[in-house]
């Protein structure tokens, strides 16, 4: 899950980003895929009732909204549904809930038949928003997702909005929905004109509960935290090609890697990144279970810098990167560098939203490598 970056990146990129699921507040991921999206209106055999559409209409963003865990690849997920409602609080909506309970279609049920579940379930869970959003994300990250489905019906179980997108739509190709994240991203370009939103990408865009409660899961620093950093991250700059980095082994898919710091290690030397050497030691914890790439992210800060804490390296500087691989190529790399006090001094997550990962198109450990590389030696100038 990558992304993501936050409204600020401490390295001054880090814009709105996610998720994943996260905090992402926002991820990189959203980068500038949303965009006024024009309706194709719902699905063959979907008549949205033409009462519960009016009253959604009139009501907009200011309309009260259960966002249910959303189904991707069959499967209910609430990380994903808090992303869309992330999406939605950007976009100006100020009555938002996340009810637990979590609709799961038949496998097998077409848009029209999903409706009519659909409905009957509100209708069995009453809840106090006037409306209630469901969201299908068809196809899983390993083998491509194939099309994005939203349900809305209002408390009587009457249909009041519907749309789906799927390859070959222009929306869909445009959004690349390669992962959840890129899902989120789609339909709140679908809920626009049906809500009336405000572009949730916007660096002006409103935050609210939902933001802060993810910020805080997902790790993020607030914003006295990443003014600090930033100042470091000045600094770090300035001092690169002039000091001293140990690396530490690579997190690769969970497993810790010396390989991948010895590769890192070698070109940033060659890319004349300092004086540069490995570390057979380094934080060892387990990647964090989540699809939500800033909280890999600044987990892997925050480990990081308890361990050159207690450590007490030799070297200026500390580096460690977290890579993910899956069968379809690279999913993220995230990168996090320590001074020898242990203080946060540049973070950096990349995706297939991101500048330097799209020009070098990952797709193997070797390859996360090099793109660490070429992420510090833009940074720093090399």
């Amino acid at each position: 899950m990558s992304g993501t970056r936050i409204v600020r990146h401490p390295r001054t990129r880090m814009h709105a980003t996610l998720l994943a699921a996260g905090s992402l507040v926002l991820s990189s991921l959203l980068g500038a895929c949303v965009e006024a999206h024009a309706s194709s209106g719902p699905p063959p055999g979907v008549t949205p009732d033409a009462e519960a559409a009016a009253a959604l209409r009139n009501a907009g963003r200011d309309a009260s909204l259960a966002v249910l865990p959303t189904i991707v690849a069959g499967r209910p997920m609430a990380p994903v549904g808090e992303v869309v409602a992330l999406m939605l609080e950007r976009g100006g909506m100020t009555k938002l809930d996340l009810p637990k309970d979590a609709f799961s279609p038949a496998a097998d049920a077409d848009p029209a038949a999903v409706a009519e579940s659909f409905g009957a379930f509100v209708r069995d869970h009453p809840g106090e928003s006037d409306f209630t959003l469901l969201a299908d994300f068809a196809g899983s990250p390993q083998k491509g997702f194939e099309s994005v489905t939203g349900w809305i019906v209002d408390r009587q179980g009457r249909l009041a909005w519907c749309e789906r997108s799927a390859k070959g739509d222009r929306a869909f190709d445009r959004a690349k929905v390669r992962d959840p994240m890129g899902g989120c991203v789609l339909m709140a370009a679908m809920l626009r004109p049906a809500l009336s939103l405000g572009d949730p990408t916007s660096s002006t865009a409103p935050t609210g509960p939902i933001a802060e409660r993810l910020r805080r899961e997902s790790r993020v620093p607030d914003r006295a935290e990443l003014d600090a950093i930033d100042a470091r991250t000045k600094q770090f700059a300035a001092r690169c090609g002039s000091s001293t980095m140990l690396v530490v082994p690579t997190r690769v898919n969970g497993q810790f890697s010396a390989e991948s710091a010895a590769r890192i290690a070698e070109q940033l030397t060659a890319a004349r990144c300092g004086t540069v050497r490995t570390s057979p030691q380094g934080p060892t914890a387990a990647r964090p279970s989540t699809m939500n790439q800033q909280q890999v992210l600044w987990s892997l800060a925050r480990e990081l810098s308890a361990w050159a804490k207690s450590a007490s390296p030799d070297a200026d500087f500390v580096l460690m990167a977290d890579e993910l691989v899956g069968e379809r190529g690279v999913l993220g790399v995230q990168i996090a560098i320590c001074d020898r006090a242990g203080e946060i001094v540049f973070v950096d997550l990349q995706n297939d939203h991101q500048k330097a990962f799209a020009a070098l198109k990952p797709s193997t450990a070797a390859d996360c490598d090099r793109l660490v590389v070429e992420v510090l030696k833009e940074h720093c100038g090399t």
